[in-house]
This record gives structure tokens, sequence and C-alpha cells, in this order.
């Protein structure tokens, strides 16, 4: 199915495809999303179409620089959804999975002059015409502005485009006087692709043990999430005394990132939500396990992380999945970061904020 944005009309010279197969990786997603600014920068009368799971669709929904995005569904939709590409002569296919098989099956299906992308191995960028190397060196965001060839410097901060109506619908669940909040992302890393991630998830116990910090302080605390976060959050509203607003599972994905701009501070875990916040939010406090702050520490003002497990990292868990971490380190992953470590943090982050809006 075919989803037109709505454009001002104007000649276009040349045609883009991006694609992106994964059925999880929503926060891959959002972290894509500078190279759609860039690219129209760049070629303001191009045609760019993006192909994408169903699963990640909203993050491109209604983005000022796609003209066209294309959903599929399962691998036989796609299949589909390829041939019907394969009318279109494209400049350029940019392939943002760094598996070969999405190089293998664009090149056999789509056409286009260029085939662009990643080299993680060699036998997996072969059906290739420019790849660049992938070692997690640096942010991701900027490997994929560099399939782009830039001379000059694009922003790397990730966006979305919510509607009118999502605003509204978020505006209503708030008071007029608005509250101190924090915001506590306590779920995430349950990727459809590869499964529940539990390791990658600081233990609820200890988000229970914040909030109650929290709301002695006289904060409010703010629970957003999706339906496999409810269990989690409904904990941590418990322990809450009364003071929180539990959204979990009550509005739509772009709608939980609104909402997280009534936050005063957001706690969060790796997740695809962190990377939401960044859309909405500036002040945010990342608690890292598996990735390196290089790769995915969010493009804003005020991101501030902490990452206690620096001893455990192997670039291997991003460059080709965490399924490379023996399970023995798996146990490993944020068991050493404290209640305390995380509130002395945060308090120092709200000082600071203080300070600046004075």
């Amino acid at each position: 199915m075919f989803y037109s944005m709505n454009k001002q009309m104007q000649v276009k010279t040349l045609k883009y495809l991006t694609i992106f197969l994964s059925k999880g990786g929503l926060g891959e997603a959002i972290l894509q999303t500078p190279f759609y600014r860039a690219l129209k920068t760049d070629a303001p009368n191009s045609e760019i179409i993006a192909l994408i799971h169903k699963n990640n669709f909203k993050i491109l929904e209604s983005n000022l620089f796609i003209d066209k995005v294309i959903v599929y569904s399962n691998f036989s939709d796609l299949i589909k959804k390829m041939i019907l590409l394969h009318t279109i002569k494209f400049s350029t296919c940019f392939i943002f999975d760094k598996s070969w098989k999405s190089n293998y099956l664009a090149r056999l299906f789509i056409n286009a002059t260029k085939y662009y992308g990643f080299n993680r191995r060699f036998w997996e960028s072969i059906p290739l015409n420019f790849k660049i190397p992938y070692d997690a060196s640096k942010h991701e965001s900027a490997y994929y502005i560099d399939l782009l060839q830039c001379t000059h410097n694009h922003p790397l901060t990730p966006e979305v485009f919510p509607k009118e109506s999502d605003f509204e619908c978020v505006k209503k669940l708030f008071p007029e006087t608005r509250a101190n909040y924090i915001a506590l992302l306590a779920g995430g890393a349950n990727n459809p692709g590869v499964g529940d991630e539990s390791f990658r998830r600081w233990p609820v116990e200890k988000y229970c043990e914040l909030a109650k910090d929290f709301v002695k302080m006289k904060y409010k605390i703010l629970l957003v999430g999706g339906a496999s976060d409810i269990e989690l959050n409904t904990f941590i509203e418990a322990t809450c005394a009364g003071e929180c607003i539990n959204l979990t599972g009550r509005i739509s994905l772009l709608q939980s990132g609104i909402a997280l701009s009534y936050a005063s501070l957001i706690i969060t875990n790796d997740s695809g939500l962190m990377h939401l916040t960044a859309c909405f939010n500036q002040n945010i406090l990342c608690l890292l396990s598996t990735s390196s702050p290089v790769s995915i520490l969010l493009k804003v003002r005020n991101a501030h992380f902490i990452w206690v497990d620096k001893d455990l990292y192997n670039s291997n868990a991003r460059v080709f999945g965490t399924f490379t971490i023996p399970d023995d380190k798996k146990q490993l992953f944020l068991k050493r970061l404290t209640t305390k470590m995380v509130y002395n943090k945060a308090i120092e982050i709200l000082s600071e904020l203080n300070i600046q809006n004075r």
C-alpha cells in the first residue's frame, strides 16, 4: 500500500528509494530520520520513496521530506511490493539494513542505477556499488548521512511529525497547571526482530526505588510505553503514592513522544522510546548497557548518560547484533548501576537546568 504525503507540487528530477526491512528496529528507524532531511536538502527536486515494515511505519508517517512510504507486512507482501517497485527506475537505492539479505534482495528486485549500503563483511556487500565500512566507530545517524557523500555537515537530530490531533489528544491528559514530571522509561528492549532482551533494561525494582525518591522531592512520575510495558509500569505506578500519570498502552507511539515533552527530565533504558524522546525533549538521562555512547547517545543539547558497563563493551554487539554477547555476560549488564548513582546524576542535571532557566 502506498501512502502519499502532502507536498508542494514540484518537478521531480531524480528518484531515490530507501529500504529498511527490519520488522523491529524502531530506534534504528528514528536514527535514520536525519538522512531524509539531508537528502531533500541536497536534492530538493528529487522524489524520495521509503520501503519499510509496518511496525516502523509511524516513524515515517507524515515525514515532510519523504514523498511516498511503502509499507509491507510479511515476506510475501514484501516481494509483491518490490515487484511493483521494479517498474520504477531509481537513481539510487539506499539500503539501511546491514544484513546480506537486504542487499541481495534489493539488487534482485529493485531497478536502480546505483545501490548504496554498508559493508560489515565482504560477501554481504558484493551487490553494492558504494559501501560504507560499518564498525560502530561513530554515531549511527552519521553512517546514514555518509551514504550521501555530502560535502558539508548535516544535523544528526532525529525528528518525527505527529498530527495536530495528536497534540490535542495529549494536551487533554495533562492539567492546565503543569506539574514537575520525571518520566521513567523502564520498558523497551523487546524487539519483534530479536525478541525480549531484558538484560538491556535496568531492573524494575530500581525504577520503583527511584520513583519513590522523586515523589519525596515533590515530583510526579510520568510513565509511557506500549502493550509490552504495561506490567512493568503498573508495578512502578503502585509505588508512587498516587503521584503518577500512567499513559502506558493508552496512547499511540507518537502521542507518547508528545507526552514526554511535559517532563522536566526523562530517565530511560536504551530502547526505541529513548530515541523517540529526543524528538520531543532535550533533557534526558540515558542508562546505557550494550551500546557505546559514541554510537547512540542522543543528539540533543542536554542528553546525559551513565555507562557502568564500559568494561563489558564489545563493538560486535552493535555491528552484528546482541546475540554475539555470551550469556554469562548478559547477566551482568546494568546490575552494578545503583539507584543512588542514577538519583544523584538526575539531581545534578535538574540543578543545572534550573540555573539555565533562571
